[in-house]
C-alpha cells in the first residue's frame, strides 16, 4: 500500500498540510484515520479540564505563567470554562498563543559533578500549567491510536510494548544470521527491519 504524502495526509485528517509534522500513514484503515480525526478534533470540555487538573502533581517549580498547579486545583470549576474557550480557539486557529509555548528553561548541575564545566549541566523545560493541561488532554485523545501512530521499532512509553521485546527480536535475528553463518546476510536483515532506527 502506498503511503500519501504530507499534503494528502493532512487533507485526509482535515489537518493543515504546514503544520502536519508525521502523517500517521500507518493507520490501518479509512475508519480509523476517521475516528482519530474525529478525536484530535472533538472540543475539549470544562470535564476533561478538570479531570486533567485533579491528579497534577502539587509543590512543583514555577513556569513562565508565575502559577502553581494548587492555585489551578482551587479554582478549577472557574478556570475549566476559559480553558476550555481558550483551547478551542487555539485548535481552531491551528496554533497556540505565543505565551503558551514559552518554557522556562533551567540548568541543572549533573550530581556530584565540578559546577565549572558547562557540559556537565542538563537543561530542564518548565512549561506552563496551560500547555501541561491541554497536552495531557491531547495524550488522552491520541492514546487509542497510539500503536498504530507509532512504529513498531519504538518501545519505550507505550502500552504492550516493551525494551525487552526489540532485544528479543534482535537476538532472535542474530541466532539467525549464526544458524546461517552469513554475517552480511544478518546485516542486510537488520538493516532492512531495523534501518529506520539504525541507518
Amino acid at each position: 500500500m502506498r503511503a500519501l504524502g504530507a499534503n494528502q495526509e493532512a487533507q485526509t485528517l482535515g489537518g493543515n498540510p504546514t503544520t502536519c509534522r508525521r502523517p500517521p500513514a500507518s493507520l490501518k484503515n479509512d475508519r480509523s484515520r476517521r475516528e482519530l480525526a474525529e478525536s484530535l478534533g472533538a472540543h475539549i470540555n470544562d470535564g476533561e479540564i478538570r479531570t486533567e487538573i485533579r491528579p497534577m502533581a502539587c509543590g512543583k517549580a514555577l513556569g513562565t505563567e508565575g502559577l502553581p498547579v494548587e492555585s489551578y486545583a482551587a479554582y478549577k470549576e472557574i478556570l475549566a470554562t476559559h480553558l476550555a474557550d481558550l483551547y478551542k480557539v487555539a485548535l481552531a486557529a491551528g496554533a497556540l498563543l505565543p505565551a503558551l509555548c514559552e518554557a522556562l528553561i533551567v540548568p541543572l548541575l549533573k550530581p556530584r559533578k565540578p559546577a565549572t564545566d558547562v557540559s556537565l549541566y542538563r537543561l530542564l523545560s518548565m512549561l506552563n500549567v496551560d500547555y501541561n493541561i491541554l497536552s495531557e488532554i491531547l495524550v488522552q485523545h491520541l492514546s487509542p491510536y497510539m500503536n498504530e501512530l507509532i512504529h513498531s521499532n519504538q518501545s519505550g512509553f507505550l502500552p504492550d510494548r516493551s525494551t525487552a521485546l526489540n532485544i528479543q527480536r534482535l537476538l532472535a535475528l542474530f541466532r539467525e544470521g549464526a544458524r546461517l553463518r552469513d554475517r552480511a546476510k544478518t546485516t542486510k536483515i537488520i538493516h532492512v527491519l531495523w534501518g529506520d532506527l539504525w541507518p
